[in-house]
C-alpha cells in the first residue's frame, strides 16, 4: 500500500493463498471507492479439477477505482487511469485512460487540466 491512499468502506483484498508471488500492490495517491474487490487468485477453467491459478495485481500511482469494481488476477492498472464504478477489470488498463463496463473496456483518454 503506497502513501496517500484512500480506501473506502467494504474494500476486500484476496491475494493468492498458495502462491506468495501473487500479491496486490497499490501505488501512491490512489483513490478506492467503496466495495472494491481484488482477486489475485482463481481457478483454471480448462482443468476438470479447477486447479488454482494466480497472478499479481498492480495498481499504479494516481489511480481512481470507482465503487463496486472487481479487479482480477494478472491485471496492471497504469498510472493516472480511472476505472468506472461497477466495472470488472480482466486485462491491463493503459496509463491515463478511462475504462468501464463488464468486462471493462476503453472509454477515452484522460486529459489532465493545467499540464503543458
Amino acid at each position: 500500500m503506497g502513501s496517500d491512499v484512500s480506501e473506502n468502506k467494504g474494500c476486500e483484498f484476496f491475494p493468492s493463498w498458495h502462491d506468495q508471488t501473487a500479491t496486490i500492490v497499490i501505488g501512491n495517491n490512489v483513490r478506492l471507492g467503496p466495495c472494491i474487490r481484488f482477486f489475485a487468485a482463481g481457478h483454471d477453467t480448462a482443468d476438470i479439477n479447477l486447479a488454482d491459478t494466480s497472478a499479481p495485481i498492480i495498481v499504479g500511482n494516481n489511480v481512481w477505482i470507482g465503487g463496486s469494481s472487481v479487479i482480477l488476477q494478472g491485471v496492471t492498472i497504469g498510472e493516472g487511469a480511472i476505472v468506472a464504478a461497477g466495472s470488472v477489470v480482466t486485462k491491463e488498463v493503459a496509463a491515463y485512460t478511462i475504462v468501464g463496463g463488464v468486462p471493462a473496456k476503453f472509454i477515452k483518454e484522460r486529459i489532465l487540466k493545467g499540464l503543458n
